[in-house]
């Protein structure tokens, strides 16, 4: 371990000094190791005599130093008195010498600093720039020639001309240096669990009062640089055994270190994070900026002699405390973490808590270890932090952490179907878990299931019967909304259904007036245009409910609550919202478990565990079609100039100009021409209301007749368009249909549609347009976004996706050779079991 050390302060504030100089002054002395080979300093082969004569020569002036600055009460800030002796050169030199201290810890980037401006009220940090006579500011910025950070810079900031802030973060993704920010209410005694965490492993610190003086700055050095992914698994792994001492500790705390980033940012300036560097002469003296004792928060008489005490650690060190401390584990993961280093505080026998919109963890009693352990598990590792670190972008403002818990003084607020994992971590602690259940428990309803269910449903159902809570999930068309009614009927409770759009509020109302015994007057409705619940069974949209300032007092009727597509249940506002309604049982349908914000398990936190899962396709089923996957080439290029690596481009340019095609749309339109001339009912999937317009204006005139569908057109329209496809005539021509993918992507019925085209691109798993293949691997698209092109409308030949293609540019041909795999799977429907593919190969002129 390494140990904390004080030098002598004689040593170390003057040990960059010119001891030859000195050396010539002072008499010869005997030389202080001892060497044989000399009688005196002067001959001495060991080199030490320079040293030797410079403690001697200014341990005078260092007493005289150190009678100056008088101690003043406890807790009073440390100020410096002028020197009132000595000649200039010697305030001169010791100036320079804690500058050079000084420099020597807090070290970063030393071509660039930034400078703290205030003007009007407003007040800010900004890097310095060279700007020459006939540049303007701006002209200046967009040059980026920074002044460099400079001894002179330095010492007008421990002089207050200036407040200078250092980017720690070297241009190389190392750093020599490691601080960790606390700001909160109860920041010194957050300082001083992360200081013994510190101090338990033999790491030294430094603690800083920060500028505002509701805060402080905890410090660690480095003597040689050192990957900031290294020090900061550094940071991470001693917060992490603080929160054992002190649970009290937030997961904001992990986004407070500096450097804020593993690597630094490719796009903007590409600096980093900077941090205020300490010591400035206004802020010393109001008592602020300067370093204190954690153990009392008084400030140090001697600011200099304590800085010249604390040691740097190596990389060698880093990597071995790195390998000793453990990782921090979030979510599912999450286990009881016990500190190795200090006894755990004894637990209660009994661990209280209340169940009711979210389960209430009573805090008396509670070590510190548990409690941070419960907030851990009730916490998901962001996605987009760890996106923008591999992307080489800010994280600025994008935390580490997404916790899902809230608290108070006396309670630990955890999502409702966290009693399961509560009740695992609090068993290893040597306590038992009892719940008061206050959940919502209303009078039966009298509701029947007079339909059949098939295939696979009555093992789904029974299944989810035994839970309050859990997930099912089931691929399009499986007959989910049935399922739910039948859970329903099984319960017998007030229901609240939730949807996230109108199509599947109106698909929910015919099922249940359908497969249940229920007058329809009996089914309500909150949201869509329309608030009239019954207190029965009510369809409810996710954004209404969201937008509810008396969420628990409006919805706390209800016994059984059903979320469908149940990822959306994730979204921000629609999650705090469901935590305060306080039914009994939660269930929820999805078609995946997955979103595409990555946090798919917040889904499981509030519905419960996944209970069944029925599969894509039954394979041992002989009578299914053929799915046949058809890749259109096009001419589409994009200009020479144009950047897709900017922010945007994909979505702006290359998707823009693919919309905006003439050509390329021309040929879609002959291509869904080609397959209704065959009797191909076609459904054309894009994804702006502009591009559905533009191809249904083309195709027009080719003499066919397009149903549009898209949200923005007007109700009375939809209604028709949707009730037209409902019951298409047998006789009719070959339907045509153009949608974007947000209206019918999900839950959207037509059995009579068999062939989709995929007008306009897309890559990711979560946003396709088509379903998923039965594969090991899992492809990139989703099959939520999948049409129902067939639902058991009887048995057809072959089910058809064609996909249009642009021939050269290497971005989209990454994006089809990604999404073909799953795009061939686009043309079957649930009732669709085995299949033959069949897919066109793309050739390219440019490489990928």
């Amino acid at each position: 371990m390494a140990r904390r050390t004080h030098r002598q302060p004689a040593l170390a504030l003057f040990e960059w000094c010119d001891a030859r100089a000195l050396v010539a002054v002072r008499p010869p002395q005997p030389c202080i190791n001892g060497c044989v080979t000399a009688t005196s300093t002067a001959g001495c082969p060991c080199d030490c005599a320079g040293e030797l004569a410079l403690i001697r020569a200014e341990l005078a002036t260092l007493r005289a130093e150190v009678a100056r600055l008088a101690p003043g009460p406890r807790g009073a800030p440390a100020r410096e008195q002028p020197l009132q002796a000595g000649s200039v050169g010697a305030r001169e030199r010791i100036a320079a010498e804690r500058v050079a201290l000084f420099r020597s810890l807090f070290v970063g980037r030393d071509d660039v600093y930034a400078q703290r401006w205030e003007k009007d009220g407003r007040k800010g940090w900004y890097p310095q720039l060279e700007r020459l006579p006939s540049q303007t500011w701006q002209e200046a910025k967009d040059a980026r020639r920074y002044r460099p950070l400079t001894d002179a810079v330095l010492h007008d900031h421990l002089a207050g001309k200036i407040s200078a802030g250092l980017y720690p973060m070297l241009a190389d993704d190392t750093c020599r240096l490691l601080a960790c920010d606390f700001d909160g209410a109860q920041w010194q005694l957050d300082a001083q669990a992360y200081v013994q965490a510190a101090e338990a492993v033999g790491v030294s610190t430094a603690v800083e009062i920060s500028r505002s003086g509701q805060g402080a700055h905890v410090w660690t050095f480095f003597s040689e640089p050192v990957p900031a992914v290294e020090a900061r698994a550094l940071g991470f792994g001693l917060l992490r055994e603080a929160m054992t001492v002190r649970g009290e500790l937030g997961l904001d705390s992990y986004d407070r270190f500096f450097p804020s980033q593993d690597h630094l940012p490719a796009k903007g300036e590409g600096l980093g994070n900077l941090i205020a560097l300490p010591l400035q002469k206004q802020c010393r003296d109001a008592g602020t900026t300067v370093f204190v004792d954690p153990a009392t928060f008084t400030p140090y008489p001697d600011q200099w002699a304590s800085l010249a005490g604390v040691a740097k650690l190596g990389l060698a060190e880093v990597q071995r405390f790195v390998a000793d401390l453990r990782p921090v584990a979030v979510g599912p993961e999450a286990s009881l973490f016990r500190s190795a280093l200090r006894p755990d505080a004894a637990p209660p026998v009994v661990v209280r808590a209340e169940w009711a919109g979210m389960l209430a963890v009573r805090r008396a009693g509670l070590p510190p270890s548990l409690l941070a352990s419960l907030k851990h598990a009730a916490s998901l590792a962001n996605p987009e932090f760890y996106k923008n670190e591999n992307l080489r972008l800010s994280s600025w403002n994008t935390p580490r952490y997404i916790r899902f818990y809230t608290e108070d003084l006396e309670c630990l607020y955890l999502p409702r179907a966290m009693a399961g994992k509560a009740a695992e971590l609090v068993a290893p602690a040597g306590s038992r878990l009892e719940i008061d259940d206050r959940r919502a428990d209303p009078p039966r309803i009298d509701v029947a299931f007079t339909a059949t269910l098939r295939d696979r449903q009555p093992d789904a159902v029974a299944e989810l019967t035994r839970y309050d809570h859990g997930v099912l999930e089931a691929p399009p068309a499986s007959g989910k909304t049935v399922m739910g009614c039948a859970l329903i009927a099984h319960h017998r409770t007030p229901t609240l259904v939730l949807v996230d759009r109108a199509p599947l509020m109106d698909q929910w109302r015919e099922r249940l007036t359908t497969v249940l015994d229920i007058d329809p007057a009996r089914v309500g409705q909150i949201g869509g245009g329309k608030t009239k619940p019954t207190g029965v069974i009510d369809l409810a949209m996710m954004q209404t409910v969201a937008r509810m300032d008396d969420t628990a007092e409006r919805l706390s009727g209800y016994g059984l609550v059903i979320v469908d597509e149940a990822h959306h249940a994730g979204a921000p506002t629609v999650e705090k919202a469901l935590r305060r309604i306080p039914a009994r049982r939660w269930i929820g349908l999805t078609a995946t478990a997955y979103r595409r914000d990555g946090l798919g398990p917040i889904i499981f936190m509030h519905c419960g565990p996944k209970r069944h899962t029925i599969p894509m396709i039954d394979k041992t089923d002989p009578e299914a079609p053929h799915r046949r996957l058809h890749v259109h080439q096009t001419a589409f290029a994009l200009p020479e100039d144009v950047d897709t690596a900017k922010p945007g481009a994909i979505t702006s340019v290359v998707l823009g100009g693919l919309i905006a095609d003439d050509t390329r749309n021309d040929q879609v339109c002959h291509d869904v021409h080609t397959a209704l001339d065959r009797g191909r009912n076609c459904l054309v999937l894009t994804r702006q209301t502009a591009h559905v317009e533009a191809l249904a204006k083309r195709l027009r005139d080719l003499d066919h007749d397009p149903h549009l569908l898209y949200a923005t057109r007007k109700t009375k329209d939809l209604k028709q368009v949707l009730t037209f496809l409902a019951d298409p005539p047998a006789d009719g021509p070959p339907l045509l249909v153009i949608a974007t993918d947000k209206y019918v992507g999900e839950g959207y019925d037509c059995p009579k549609l068999d062939t989709l085209f995929l007008a306009h691109p897309v890559s990711f798993r979560q946003h396709g347009p088509v379903r998923r293949p039965d594969s090991a691997r899992p492809p990139r698209q989703d099959q939520r976004r999948g049409p129902r092109l067939r639902r058991r409308a009887g048995r057809r030949t072959g089910r058809h996706v064609a996909q249009t293609v642009p021939l050269i540019h290497p971005t989209r041909l990454h994006a089809h050779r990604r999404q073909r795999p799953v795009n061939a799977a686009a043309a079957h429907c649930a009732s669709v079991r085995s299949c033959r593919l069949v897919t066109t190969t793309v050739a390219t002129r440019s490489p990928c």
